[in-house]
């Protein structure tokens, strides 16, 4: 083999040509020009003080050899297995027999061969051997323009490394090489050449640019103070016509930008630097660190100077390290941060750090329970392939490297297929990320399984052993010198475990960052490892990002989509994995469902083609976009310009409020005048508040039920306002008052400084700007006083305000007006009635409901029984359309549904109970109330809200027979039994405000009949399905006694008129067999327990109507009185000396039944009595 002594001896002659691969180029530079630049590559390497350690080039990276006959092999070496069988390796496969050397294999010689050859050395003007390529670390190479075969160019210029994806910083080498550009041209040897024709031409690397600021603006988006950052940078460095210092350099300023900066004085780009530096220190100043700081923060990493992006990143890291919750956000940003580093910025401490932070979080993170060890996986990547591109010298193998080689490759062995992949990349960007382990110590660990080599090393003569001068000479002497005995040894190495697809995928990340698509997509084409299944994931991966970046030109993205499509279809060769397909329909899945509708409907077009056959994409989420969403909002920026014009503050607001809506179905709510007034006389509220708005009333009060639509209807009023808001008009402030604290003194000061508003401003607005004040939650922030008369608006020197307040009707008591009315300015303070006006919301109509809901979900609403008289309230429409799928899911035929009622009702109770729950908890409460509600919640509050409605509904029934409306005043009930439920006492106030009634003055009732009667049958029978908020009550299993008999809730009422209760309970035996037995048991008892025939009368009414056969049935003497057993079978039942009395029988099966001395006093059969006589009359 040809080697170099440490020393520099001259290199062996270059081998024949017929041991080179056959195709390869020859590339000669002229030396003038490149001599400084080959030099300084290699010192790329780990720069360490150990003496005998060798500098590599570009640590390891390996040499792309362009040509007709090996468009893209990363190693340039031949091997013992032909390249074309390098097919269809999925993650961790190990039969990928061309490997290449780690840096640490490195030597003086090699270095020396590689610079004579790239300088036109005549004595080495072929490829180089494949010994040598095997052995010796080399460089990924490219140009900035297109890459060319033939004659050499003379205007080289140098390539920096690109990273996994396109949006990797452009100079992520120290130092760049120098290549010639020479032209990549399809290679005629490849079976097939997939998607030459999708990517047509090279194009402009994308880059973000925006409006440019008029001199002396102010910059209101930090996307455009980092723009202008950039161009001043630009400004200030010098653009040659053709520079060979960096190919990654940007294009030079347009006209337009070449104007702008002209414009700029020194003065004003000290205040933009100045912005930057404390943009960075506001963000270290944030506790938070939301996601919109650090999608805002993220973007100046690239225009910051080297101390305070390091001040940044360090910042970020020990946020990161601190986090206890894995904040995915955070992360991204970290990445995004690293990899757009300058020259010089990182050092081996911060890759080291993160590295490990990533593989820690990584190996805690149990794998499938969420999406962060995927997101983990990536950024392990990530910081894995800057440490390949030189950033990072001296990684730990022992404490760093190693276990984070265990932990990979494990993951490779996940079930979840993305991640085995993520992970499999991830461990080789780890196998070739540089170590501090020397060449001898390689020798050293491997020393044993090299001990039968050296043997067979030695029986083939010590001659061999003599040629070689270092530790990793000898790795390579065996390689060449014990041929078959060693190479069995030699998969024991970590350079026998390197992929040659990994460099390839950094090669074509390289030419989607500079813009080079042609050439990408040639390279795909032609790879020698093209037809390897982690290639084609990478690649597709990279084609994905392109898809997504809204950077790129629509139409490079649209193609990016169709190449997705060709990788997919595959050649004539060989089909894509299925592995692949999958990948490749999970990114057009998420492709699908982006904003930009002239690719979306591309990638949806694409699948409803490639999903004709039965391979589905992957379930979950896998993000493609490497680069964190462009803000939306600068809260950093907007805190370090301490703008005091207060419009400036008035346009950030209503771009908040805007963007903060959410856009839902909305249905204008229609209303009346006052509680009394019928429905109809109805009118759109919308109509009338604007009325009220351009009239001279100071207040209106909008009330209505629970759920009616107020807060709904008050968000959509402040959008509709904020969106026909222009300077110096009236302002719309949307008040929650539950969250402030003082509302009764300090209601706009309070609200506006939530928003940030400084108290300069909001003294001015206070005096020269009108506002129009859309209070919610009167009745939950639990207030009694007039907030219009507390805070002295529309007085003097006061606010000018336009004040609607909404509350729930069953809030308020018969004076409720004093509470909202203005009073006069005057020493009497009277009432001023013609300054107030009010409506109340009415339920939906049938067209309203309608309107909001689907055909198809409207056929079932009408399919089940007093479910339309229910979603007539808004929010229950809502709960019931977002439970219904579920509860007839399974059920075409909802006419014959018997279980869909009860069920929706369960599942809806207990929706209503945790929507007021988690209202409460978020609502300022006074300190009783705060501790009445701790206690409940302690103690389950759905359990008790629930159960406090059954004893309400129980008691209703009880006390006044099931009449639903309660009337209560507290002086004159505070000692019936209506103050249990309608009392002072702060628990029962929190559970009556969070249960299903509606109030109106002294009146309480469920909010429907039906809600009555559920909860009635919830006291017989409720819910018995696991981890129901509530527990069944206690069932009457075997009563021993008559006493215990008479309690029994079945034994209270004769519920064979209520049917719908009756109907609620038929349907629970068919939910919970336990409670059909308690029933047949109390049936069982009423044959020798008198007190038990009422129970058993309802017990057997209840049990009939859920379809329980009696056919055959012992019933002898039974004593079911009144009972309703119309339709029941009871075919050849036994029913001797039964009490019969009043039993309804119709249409009831009754074949050859026994009643012989049964008492059957008032039977009803449902047909007339006959006579049959023997002969014809």
């Amino acid at each position: 083999m040809s080697s170099s002594s440490p020393q520099g001896d001259p290199p062996s002659p270059p081998p024949t040509p017929s041991s080179t691969r056959p195709g390869h180029p020859e590339i000669t530079v002229d030396g003038q020009r490149v001599l400084s630049q080959i030099e300084n590559t290699a010192t790329l390497g780990r720069a360490s003080s150990k003496s005998n350690d060798i500098p590599t080039i570009a640590q390891g990276l390996a040499t792309i050899q362009l040509g007709p006959a090996n468009l893209l092999n990363p190693l340039g070496h031949c091997t013992t297995r032909d390249v074309d069988t390098d097919v269809d390796h999925g993650p961790g496969d190990t039969s990928d027999a061309r490997s290449v050397s780690s840096g640490r294999s490195s030597k003086v010689g090699f270095r020396k061969r590689l610079s004579r050859f790239l300088k036109g050395d005549p004595k080495v003007k072929e490829t180089a051997p494949a010994s040598a390529a095997s052995s010796a670390p080399v460089t990924l190479v490219g140009t900035e323009s297109r890459i060319q075969s033939g004659p050499p160019d003379r205007d080289a210029v140098p390539v920096s490394l690109g990273l996994h994806s396109p949006a990797h910083s452009a100079e992520m080498l120290s130092t760049p090489l120098i290549v010639p550009e020479t032209q990549l041209q399809p290679n005629p040897a490849a079976n097939e050449t997939l998607c030459v024709d999708i990517f047509p031409e090279n194009g402009i690397k994308p880059t973000y640019k925006t409006d440019l600021p008029k001199p002396h603006a102010r910059v209101d988006k930090t996307p455009q103070l980092v723009y202008c950052c950039s161009l001043l940078s630009k400004a200030q460095e010098p653009f040659p016509p053709t520079s060979d210092s960096d190919v990654s350099q940007d294009s030079p300023l347009d006209d337009k930008e070449k104007e702008w900066v002209q414009l700029i004085d020194h003065v004003l780009q000290d205040r933009y630097r100045w912005l930057v530096e404390q943009l960075v220190r506001a963000f270290a100043d944030n506790p938070l660190k939301a996601s919109d700081v650090v999608t805002e923060i993220v973007l100046v990493g690239p225009v910051l100077d080297r101390n305070t992006y390091r001040s940044l990143l360090s910042c970020f890291i020990s946020n990161f390290e601190q986090t206890t919750a894995l904040d995915v956000t955070l992360l991204q940003g970290l990445m995004q941060l690293v990899e757009c580093a300058s020259s010089g910025y990182l050092v081996d401490d911060d890759l080291v750090r993160i590295s490990t932070v990533l593989s820690k979080e990584l190996s805690i993170t149990h794998i499938g329970t969420s999406d962060y060890p995927f997101h983990l996986t990536l950024s392990l990547a990530r910081v894995l392939d800057v440490m390949v591109a030189g950033k990072v010298k001296d990684l730990n193998r022992e404490r760093d490297h190693q276990p984070m080689l265990q932990l990979l490759d494990g993951l490779k062995d996940s079930d979840n297929i993305v991640q085995k992949y993520e992970a499999t990349y991830a461990y080789q960007a780890l196998q070739y990320a540089p170590d501090d382990e020397t060449p001898l110590q390689v020798l050293w660990r491997y020393a044993k399984g090299l001990l039968k080599g050296i043997e067979s090393l030695q029986e083939i003569g010590a001659g061999i052993a003599g040629t070689v001068s270092t530790g990793i000479e000898v790795v390579e002497a065996f390689r060449v010198g014990a041929d078959g005995t060693i190479r069995g040894s030699e998969n024991k190495f970590d350079f026998m475990k390197k992929r040659s697809w990994y460099l390839a995928l950094q090669g074509t990340a390289l030419f989607i960052h500079q813009g080079r698509l042609s050439d990408f997509n040639l390279v795909v084409s032609q790879a020698s490892c093209r037809h390897n299944t982690n290639f084609q994931w990478g690649i597709c991966r990279q084609v994905g990002e392109i898809a997504v970046d809204p950077l790129w030109d629509v139409p490079v993205r649209q193609q990016a989509v169709d190449f997705l499509g060709k990788l997919s279809r595959g050649g004539a060769d060989r089909k894509p994995h299925v592995d692949v397909k999958r990948w490749i329909l999970t990114i057009l899945v998420q492709i699908s469902g982006m904003s930009d509708v002239s690719i979306k409907n591309r990638a949806v077009a694409l699948l409803l083609d490639l999903k004709k056959g039965d391979i589905a994409e992957f379930r979950g989420s896998h993000p493609l976009s490497r680069r964190l969403p462009l803000p939306t909002s600068f809260p950093l920026l907007t805190r370090v310009q301490r703008i005091s014009e207060v419009e400036y503050d008035l346009h950030v607001l209503k771009l908040m409020r805007v963007s903060d809506y959410k856009h839902t179905v909305y249905i204008d709510p229609m209303a009346k005048l006052n509680l009394q007034d019928t429905d109809d006389n109805l009118f759109l509220l919308m109509e009338k508040v604007r009325d009220f708005l351009a009239g001279d009333t100071q207040v209106m009060l909008i009330l209505g039920d629970s759920g009616a639509g107020k807060s709904t209807f008050n968000r959509h009023l402040e959008h509709e306002l904020w969106q026909e808001y222009k300077a110096g008009g009236r302002i719309p402030l949307f008040i929650n008052l539950p969250s402030l604290e003082r509302p009764e003194k300090d209601l706009v000061g309070e609200q506006l400084r939530t928003y940030n508003f400084l108290e300069d401003q909001i003294r001015e607005l206070k005096l020269h700007r009108q506002l129009i004040l859309i209070c919610d939650g009167y009745d939950e922030s639990q207030l009694t006083s007039n907030l219009h008369t507390t805070n002295l608006f529309n007085r003097s020197g006061q606010w000018d305000v336009k004040l609607l307040i909404t509350c729930r009707t069953q809030y308020l008591g018969r004076d409720y007006r004093s509470h909202f009315e203005p009073k006069a300015i005057d020493r009497y303070a009277r009432v001023a009635n013609d300054l107030f006006q009010q409506a109340v919301i009415a339920p939906f109509t049938r067209k309203q409901i309608e309107d909001y809901v689907k055909k198809d979900y409207m056929n079932k609403l009408e399919a089940i029984p007093n479910l339309m008289d229910l979603v007539r309230n808004p929010f229950l429409l809502t709960l019931s359309l977002e439970v219904l799928p579920t509860v007839v899911q399974g059920k075409p035929d909802l006419s014959r549904l018997r279980v869909t009622r009860v069920e929706l009702y369960d599942i809806f109770v207990r929706h209503w109970m945790a929507v007021n729950k988690r209202r409460l908890q978020d609502q300022y409460l006074n300190e009783s109330s705060q501790t009445a509600l701790d206690i409940l919640c302690a103690d389950g509050f759905e359990y008790n809200g629930i159960m406090y409605q059954m004893d309400l509904a129980a008691s209703i029934f009880q006390e006044q027979d099931g009449k639903p409306v309660v009337y209560y005043t507290h002086l004159r009930d505070r000692k019936t039994w209506k103050a249990q439920f309608f009392g002072l006492d702060p628990e029962t106030a929190l559970l009556r405000d969070s249960s299903l009634l509606s109030r109106a003055g002294n009146q309480y009732r469920f909010v429907h009949r039906s809600v009555l009667e559920y909860f009635f049958s919830c006291t017989i029978s409720g819910p018995t399905k696991e981890h129901d908020e509530f527990d069944p009550p206690v069932h009457f299993d075997t009563p021993a006694t008559s006493s215990a008999i008479s309690t029994h809730p079945l034994s209270q009422k004769d519920l064979v008129v209520e049917t719908s209760i009756i109907q609620f309970l038929a349907e629970r035996v068919q939910l919970d067999s336990g409670f059909k037995d308690e029933l047949l048991a109390i049936i069982e008892q009423s044959k020798s327990d008198d007190q038990a025939a009422r129970a058993a009368a309802n017990a057997i009414t209840i049990l009939v109507k859920a379809g329980v056969r009696f056919n055959g049935a012992d019933l002898r003497g039974i004593r079911v009185p009144g009972a309703d057993m119309s339709g029941g079978q009871f075919d050849s039942a036994q029913l001797q000396e039964a009490d019969l009395t009043g039993v309804n029988l119709t249409k009831s099966w009754i074949r050859q039944a026994d009643f012989t001395k049964a008492r059957m006093g008032g039977v009803r059969f449902g047909e007339l009595p006959y006579l049959k006589d023997d002969d014809a009359v």
